[in-house]
């Protein structure tokens, strides 16, 4: 009896319940804003899908197999992707050992292409991974077999501008402003810091990092 997925997804507003894609953007976006993801190493399920959603938090697992099932139950493609982030080491294709493998997110397959979810990063975008799971070899797990994916690294693309602007200030002496335009990667990282260490902090350390006569404007 998967009434229970019925009473969760009984909670999402769908924005337009005739576009697929942001019927998943509206089930992923429910997920990642509702669930507090208690351990970023893990491929089992330490507890069931309906303890998942009494407690609201769970393993990377447990919450993104919770996206698999909630995007299944309204009769989507969607699949467990295993693979092992790069602090963890790489994964044979030859040899896919399942000990070797920390880290489960989701896939959805739409007109034989395939995209990629974290629900379990509450800054993290829909249709975004974070540069960590980019790690080459993975394993879609499907009902009847374990197809080996590449998250190529060297696919990911980052793109970073910085402008400067120097000018004599009423006493002559030279000033400056610096923008720096963040790459998704980097913005991801700097507002992860922001949350973990707080705003006020965060300034402070890029501050002492480039010197006692600079201020730190958001």
């Amino acid at each position: 009896n998967n009434g229970f997925l019925d009473d969760e997804l009984a909670k999402i507003r769908f924005k337009n319940t005739q576009d697929t894609m942001q019927r998943v953007k509206d089930v992923f976006t429910y997920v990642r804003n509702n669930y507090t993801c208690t351990d970023h190493d893990a491929v089992y399920m330490d507890k069931n899908l309906r303890d998942v959603i009494k407690t609201k938090s769970g393993n990377v697992a447990e919450i993104n197999l919770l996206l698999v099932a909630l995007l299944r139950h309204i009769k989507l493609d969607a699949y467990p992707l295993i693979l092992s982030t790069r602090d963890n080491g790489v994964t044979s294709e030859l040899y896919p050992l399942i000990q070797k493998y920390n880290y489960v997110i989701c896939a959805w397959q739409i007109n034989n292409e395939y995209h990629f979810f974290d629900a379990s990063r509450s800054m993290l975008g829909f249709d975004r991974l974070t540069s960590d799971v980019y790690n080459g070899h993975a394993r879609l797990i499907t009902e009847n077999q374990a197809l080996a994916v590449t998250l190529d690294p060297d696919a990911l693309q980052e793109v970073e501008k910085t402008v400067v602007f120097i000018s004599p200030n009423d006493k002559g002496k030279l000033e400056g402003i610096l923008s720096d335009e963040l790459g998704y990667f980097q913005s991801y990282d700097l507002r992860y810091a922001a949350k973990k260490m707080g705003v006020n902090e965060l300034h402070k350390s890029i501050k002492k990092s480039m010197g006692t006569d600079v201020t730190v404007d958001t």
